[in-house]
């Protein structure tokens, strides 16, 4: 369905087998003489009271077309139980476009080190990690780069040992919050200035509910 939208919806779990397609991607199509870069569309995969699993083999993709399609939108939502990420997901986009946008919200167990690897070098316009119950670490070499980037750990403990990057030509921004404490381990960077000489620095905002940072 290029550049559509695809939601998916079960009460006890929604599995996308091995070998199948979620396709959202633009494509490059000429209309009216003209040739146009589309953006990508959103997938939306949601369980209110079982798993999100991606098997090994499935594919999602959410890319921009071309030089110009922006990027689109996935969302993995799973708020009380686990997403499984064996398959793969794609958003990517065009020097000239605006990048991908990824969410994801899990009850418990968010393996962040196989989500590290798989974002990267895509989905570059927002990242949004949630764990609702249970502590959060983002481990040491584990690397997340995006325009916007914000990790929640409702119920726990957040622990920062890898890097935060939203540097760019204007600085984005980085919003960390745990329902426990929060802690930035020696290994940590978040970083958000702008490599611009004329762009704007970005912003970080730390958060506790209940905790110390």
């Amino acid at each position: 369905l290029p550049s559509g939208r695809i939601e998916l919806q079960g009460r006890d779990g929604v599995v996308l087998a091995s070998g199948s397609r979620t396709d959202a991607a633009g494509r490059t199509a000429t209309i009216d003489g003209v040739t146009v870069d589309q953006a990508g569309g959103v997938v939306a995969l949601t369980s209110s009271h079982g798993d999100v699993t991606l098997q090994s083999g499935a594919r999602v993709d959410v890319s921009g077309a071309g030089q110009a399609g922006d990027g689109g939108q996935l969302h993995l939502g799973a708020g009380r139980g686990t997403v499984t990420l064996d398959g793969s997901f794609t958003g990517t986009s065009g020097p000239q476009a605006r990048g991908a946008r990824f969410s994801i919200d899990a009850g418990h167990d968010l393996d962040t080190a196989r989500l590290s690897a798989r974002l990267t070098g895509q989905f570059s316009g927002e990242l949004q990690l949630r764990q609702r119950e249970g502590d959060l670490a983002l481990g040491p070499g584990q690397h997340y780069a995006a325009e916007r980037i914000a990790v929640s750990a409702d119920g726990g403990r957040l622990t920062v040992l890898g890097t935060l990057d939203a540097s760019g030509a204007q600085g984005g921004t980085i919003q960390l919050d745990a329902g426990a404490d929060l802690s930035l381990q020696g290994s940590a960077r978040l970083l958000a200035q702008a490599t611009s000489a004329t762009g704007d620095g970005g912003r970080i905002d730390l958060g506790s509910r209940d905790g110390r940072l």
